[in-house]
């Protein structure tokens, strides 16, 4: 296969690992939300829990508020659990594009190198051609002045 298919297949892999990592930061940004909506909810729950059974609100009406208040730390808790896991995919994601990136810098890295490794084979070749016709034209110099190469 050619280095420069290859070259193309690695930017093409980083390109993919790269959306797919905008769209993890985009769930990432929406489980962060979340998680701020369930503590807001479970702070705003606890408080009129609190509030109520200071108060002296009914039994029922205090039971209520303390079960809303444990329904919103759970949700708040879930919402952390997803959180942690967004960002541990998040992360792996990351560090699939660092290696990404790597691979293809590496791809471009030996496209180079043989680009001038071919050029410089192309030099040297161009360098004997000439040196060889130089050599060439000096014999046919020493042949005409008279001095052939069994008379040296």
């Amino acid at each position: 296969m050619r280095l420069e298919v290859l070259c193309r297949y690695r930017a093409q892999v980083e390109d993919l690992v790269r959306l797919e990592l905008a769209e993890l930061d985009y769930r990432l940004q929406a489980a962060v939300a979340r998680h701020d909506e369930g503590r807001r909810r479970a702070n705003t729950a606890a408080v009129r829990y609190t509030n109520g059974s200071k108060s002296g609100l009914a039994a029922s009406d205090t039971t209520w508020q303390y079960h809303a208040w444990e329904a919103a730390t759970q949700e708040q808790a879930y919402a952390e659990d997803l959180l942690a896991r967004a960002q541990g995919t998040r992360d792996a994601k990351q560090a699939e594009l660092v290696l990404a990136i790597r691979e293809r810098k590496q791809m471009e890295i030996l496209v180079q190198r043989r680009a001038r490794h071919m050029q410089l084979r192309q030099w040297r070749r161009e360098q004997r051609e000439m040196d060889d016709f130089a050599n060439g034209r000096w014999a046919l110099t020493l042949r005409k002045d008279g001095f052939d190469e069994g008379n040296r």
